[in-house]
């Protein structure tokens, strides 16, 4: 193990050396060095501390995608980006919708209980009541991605365990009238044609005072996998259309109103978990993934002149039907799966920002609250199977409802000692939240004759102080080192009274339905320095990671439980470098992270069973569906063509995970291995561009979830243009 660590280390820092993916957004030096003429250096400003801030100066562990990294790069949704962070992986994904990530080797194992992740569209706090799914976002006309690894409890709230994702559209823009159009088709390796089509429209109606901006988005992604039991090619395509509408209004100088719209719209036949996965086919007699997403919010901003009050109204709207019937190979044997869900979610953040003491002194106190409910269940039918020794057959019933009314208060302040490059950041949050389940399940043993019915409702009332303190100094203008301890905290978990009864007969436990809040502390130790009069940047940061009585999902009778079911202690390494070179217009840049995140105090009764779907859940154990090392690499050349202001453009990406392991059944999958090209030609009208995805056509897996397999889509390759008016 020593060894083995030893190597990655040594890799990992030898090939971040040259490059770093992260560092593309940030800040820009100084001053121009040799060969910078077309590298687009500009400084990149992130609010992830709620105010406006240079990347460089955020004493915390910070990534930024602008629009024009991940266009250039080809990075068309979350799965791209979490592709480009340290630690982070995809844990989970049923269909377009419904898919699961994790930040740090924090993992929520399955797509039940609260996400580990914290996920904020524009403003507005993105989470689904006993739901781990990220929002479904396509990035085009984007301003940026923000990406907080570590827990983000006091600013960013619930389910900021193991980081936050933030994504920032583009405002309207008042300067006049602008339309984007992109296209693109593509043909891949055993999977039929997919297009895509984009529209965007600003339309400045009052001069200076209101404007408009409208997206439209079309996907189709051609189908790749053989259902088996009909003999069909290619049977599980996607058509998915986004559609969202943003206003902006400005009265006065001091006043700023938006009110933006978004909805998705997704329907696939069958779904992406297939049952093998070289090649991908799915042994399903039916199934289908289609999910609708709303999301309106509003947003008010005033100053005041000895401070900025803010508001953000928040309202989500989100229907999920994932269901299929098939076949998964031993031990399950066939099965009926019916997954839905219903959530709606109204939330409302008012918060107040000033800056004072010349500047050496900066606060922001503020209040929110939330009101959620999350509607529906997972029914799944296990007959009697002679195939499958000791199965009895079971038949799970779930028409639940999970309804949560939470509040909270959070301020945090950075004071710049005087004359000294210093700044301390002391936050703190206090969280409430009264959480309710009403059930209306049942589990039968079908060969046993046992039928067990619950009806009623049960519930908490929790509450939760999150507290973060930062020290950062900065010893030149080039670079910082800081110091910082900070605790996240999620939502607990109602399970299913029937299924957790089941459980407990099964391990001879006496597990509660009902779990609090869960909680961690992350202890970092970082360094961001610029050397080479800007060329060369380099972040570094190591962690430790304290997460007692940590809610994990188990499954002992075929179905998730989330209990808490022990410690788990993380520590690791993430590192980040970009190289402008001295090649007009070539950047290196690359990140990565190895770690390990192991299992303690483990439950003695899950440490005692024989049950194989517990045997991985074992003391000194890597934490399920997570992975010990990641590394991403970019490499991206621009250089003029000589005709008028025409650029050739070429960018690789390359993204290494390591294996990980299903929580479900404890199969590993492979390290993954994912090359993305793009060569276009273009100016600041016209695009022209040849790209290829999975170019060394990976067949995965991604994840081993519930028995059978996510898998990366087939090699691609494709043709795109875009035009700006």
């Amino acid at each position: 193990m020593f060894i083995h660590t030893v190597k990655s280390v040594a890799v990992a820092m030898v090939i971040s050396t040259v490059c770093s993916v992260s560092a593309l957004a940030e800040d820009a030096p100084k001053a121009e060095q040799p060969g910078a003429s077309l590298q687009k250096i500009e400084e990149i400003v992130v609010t992830a501390q709620r105010r406006e801030q240079s990347i460089a100066d955020v004493p915390q562990s910070v990534q930024a995608l602008t629009d024009e990294f991940l266009q250039e790069n080809g990075v068309k949704s979350l799965d791209g980006v979490i592709d480009l962070i340290p630690g982070a992986s995809q844990v989970s994904g049923i269909s377009a919708a419904s898919t699961v990530y994790q930040i740090r080797s924090i993992s929520p194992s399955e797509g039940i209980g609260d996400s580990t992740v914290g996920y904020y569209v524009d403003n507005l706090a993105f989470s689904m009541p006993a739901l781990s799914y990220a929002p479904a976002i396509d990035f085009f006309d984007i301003e940026r991605v923000e990406v907080l690894r570590g827990p983000s409890g006091t600013l960013y709230g619930l389910g900021s365990l193991g980081g936050t994702v933030k994504t920032i559209t583009k405002d309207p823009d008042f300067e006049g009238i602008a339309t984007e159009i992109k296209a693109s088709t593509a043909l891949s390796d055993d999977a039929d044609p997919s297009y895509t089509g984009d529209v965007m429209l600003n339309v400045p109606l009052i001069e200076d005072k209101l404007a408009v901006r409208g997206v439209v988005n079309y996907r189709k992604r051609g189908g790749y996998a053989e259902i088996i039991p009909y003999g069909k090619k290619n049977g599980n395509p996607t058509e998915r259309t986004t559609a969202r509408l943003k206003v902006l209004a400005q009265p006065t100088e001091e006043l700023s109103l938006k009110l933006a719209y978004w909805n998705m719209h997704s329907r696939q036949e069958y779904i992406d978990r297939v049952t093998f996965f070289d090649p991908p086919r799915i042994d399903n007699t039916a199934g289908s993934g289609n999910s609708d997403y709303d999301f309106v919010t509003g947003d008010i901003e005033y100053d005041l002149g000895f401070g900025v009050l803010q508001s953000t109204t928040g309202y989500t709207k989100a229907k999920l039907r994932d269901n299929n019937n098939g076949a998964i190979a031993l031990p399950v044997g066939k099965f009926e799966s019916k997954i839905e869900h219903d959530t709606e979610v109204w939330n409302q953040d008012l918060r107040f920002s000033v800056e004072a003491l010349d500047g050496n002194l900066n606060y922001i106190v503020g209040f929110f609250y939330q009101d959620a409910e999350t509607v529906g269940g997972q029914d799944v039918l296990l007959p009697t199977n002679i195939q499958v020794p000791g199965n009895v057959g079971l038949d799970s019933r779930n028409d639940n409802s999970t309804e949560s009314k939470s509040w909270a208060l959070y301020s945090e302040g950075t004071y710049t000692l005087p004359n000294v490059p210093v700044d301390i950041t002391v936050g703190l949050r206090y969280y409430k939240e009264e959480r309710t389940f009403d059930q209306n399940s049942s589990l039968r043993l079908l060969q046993l004759g046992v039928f067990i019915p619950t009806i009623g409702v049960s519930g908490y009332k929790e509450d939760a102080l999150t507290p973060r303190f930062n020290v950062a100094w900065r010893p030149t203008d080039n670079g910082m080192f800081y110091l910082s301890a900070g605790k996240g905290f999620r939502s607990g978990t109602i399970n299913s009274t029937s299924l957790v009864n089941a459980a407990n007969a099964g391990l001879g436990s006496n597990f509660s339905p009902l779990n609090g809040p869960d909680e961690l502390w992350n202890y970092e130790l970082g360094t961001k320095w610029s050397f080479l009069d800007g060329a060369l940047d380099v972040n570094a940061a190591v962690y430790y990671i304290d997460w007692s009585d940590a809610q994990v999902a188990i499954s002992p009778v075929a179905q998730f439980i989330v209990v808490p079911m022990g410690d788990v202690e993380g520590k690791g390494l993430d590192l980040e470098v970009v190289w402008r070179t001295p090649i007009d217009g070539l950047t290196l840049a690359a990140s990565g992270n190895i770690n390990e995140t192991e299992l303690k105090n483990v439950d003695p009764r899950i440490q005692a069973s024989t049950a194989p779907r517990l045997a991985y859940m074992k003391n000194g154990n890597q934490l399920v569906a997570t992975v010990k090392e990641t590394l991403a690499t970019v490499l991206n050349y621009e250089r003029p063509l000589g005709y008028e202001d025409w650029n050739l453009n070429f960018n690789l990406r390359y993204a290494y995970r390591g294996k990980q392991q299903s929580p479900y059944d404890g199969r590993y999958t492979g390290d993954l291995d994912l090359v993305y090209t793009r060569l276009s030609v273009g100016n600041e009208r016209y695009e022209f561009e040849l790209f290829s995805d999975n170019l060394t056509n990976d067949k995965g897996p991604i994840s081993v979830p519930g028995g059978q397999h996510t898998v990366p889509y087939p090699r691609t390759i494709g043709v795109g243009v875009h035009a700006r008016f």
